[in-house]
């Protein structure tokens, strides 16, 4: 797991512990060298949808550079505030991230999974979980078929029934 720095400087400090997990928990993020950077060379930016959050610690960084990280897909494991109030994020893998949310799923939760890539992802709405193994889970789908799919092909997932119940 990597945590995230600097989220006070770019306006999040306004928003609500419900908040910051209503908008960021299990998001996919984007790791950028940063090697421009006038403070550090070896600063690593994190991206959500688009928009800068903060910076992998520098005690952090050279994971990432030694590891190629940066080519990885990653998600969000945990945010919220500590006691100090300030923000706090930690991220992981992005298989993981998906396992981990997909292990929240409970009778009667409607789930909308995107998967694939390219210009026409498959969408399939899920009503129960299986899981199958580290890479791979079985889920029924809504229109009765029991599908396999790849945690590391897991492009977003909305639960359409109500909210995710944390483990």
């Amino acid at each position: 797991m990597l945590s995230v720095v600097g989220m006070v400087y770019n306006g999040l400090h306004t928003l609500t512990h419900g908040q910051l997990q209503d908008e960021f928990m299990y998001a996919e993020v984007t790791l950028v060298a940063e090697p421009e950077n006038p403070y550090d060379s070896e600063a690593v930016a994190v991206f959500i949808s688009g928009h800068k959050v903060g910076h992998i610690p520098r005690r952090e960084t050279h994971h990432v550079h030694n590891g190629n990280l940066c080519a990885l897909k990653w998600g969000v494991a945990s945010v919220g505030r500590n006691a100090y109030q300030s923000i706090y994020m930690t991220l992981q893998p992005w298989a993981d991230a998906v396992r981990r949310r997909m292990g929240t799923f409970e009778r009667g939760d409607v789930l909308e999974l995107v998967y694939g890539a390219g210009s026409t992802p498959g969408v399939a709405r899920l009503v129960s979980y299986v899981r199958a193994g580290d890479k791979t889970f079985y889920a029924l789908t809504e229109q009765g078929g029991l599908r396999q799919f790849r945690y590391e092909k897991v492009t977003a997932l909305v639960n359409v029934s109500g909210a995710f119940h944390e483990q």
